[in-house]
């Protein structure tokens, strides 16, 4: 079990065992989180990042998110592809959350919207002579959309824990730039599961 799963299920177990938690609802916050990704995209392994945002309260029930991701992946060599080395995905993603219970403790909700994602790739080492004349591998820059399911605790007035699930769909391009000048590209899929732990902080 590694140290996020076991952070996870002790955080879990400690709520459940809590007896009494403050009813502060859905509003206005600054959210921080850690997370890990999965990928779509077999050349692209497992990653880690975190997250920096804030939510505004729209209604009762609905409430509006902007959060700046960030996410580092390990790529393997793949023929046409991309070379080994490391990926770094930014998104910025805007939300809107609806809470089932906003005026308790513990509110489960759905989320979903859209995204703006950066992406960048710096190869770690040139295999082969065919790999030897790529200088570069650029990932084009594009909107994507995100949703999934989360749940929130109140443990203090001021501060909540939460933890989301949830799928980011990015589809892009990749321009590759040999020695000799001449350029080539290759379709690739950035879309990934989140699944993160958090912090809010209600202002």
């Amino acid at each position: 079990m590694n140290k996020i799963t076991k952070f996870v299920t002790i955080t879990a177990c400690l709520l459940i065992l809590t007896a009494y938690g403050f009813s502060y609802g859905a509003g206005n916050t600054f959210v921080f989180n850690l997370a890990t990704y999965i990928p779509s995209e077999s050349q692209i392994k497992t990653g880690y990042g975190s997250g920096l945002g804030t939510t505004i309260m729209l209604t009762e029930n609905v409430v509006f998110s902007l959060e700046f991701k960030y996410g580092r992946f390990s790529v393997d060599s793949e023929e046409g592809k991309f070379l080994a080395g490391d990926l770094t995905l930014t998104p910025i993603v805007a939300n809107f959350q609806y809470y089932f219970n906003p005026n308790t403790n513990f509110s489960p909700y759905v989320f979903g919207g859209a995204c703006f994602v950066f992406a960048s790739f710096n190869a770690s080492a040139r295999e082969t002579e065919e790999e030897a004349i790529i200088t570069r591998q650029s990932p084009r820059n594009g909107f994507g959309f995100q949703g999934g399911l989360g749940a929130s605790y109140n443990f203090s007035e001021r501060v909540a824990i939460y933890f989301e699930g949830y799928y980011l769909y990015r589809k892009t391009v990749v321009e590759t730039t040999f020695l000799t000048g001449a350029t080539g590209q290759f379709d690739t899929d950035f879309s990934h599961v989140g699944v993160l732990v958090g912090l809010k902080y209600y202002y």
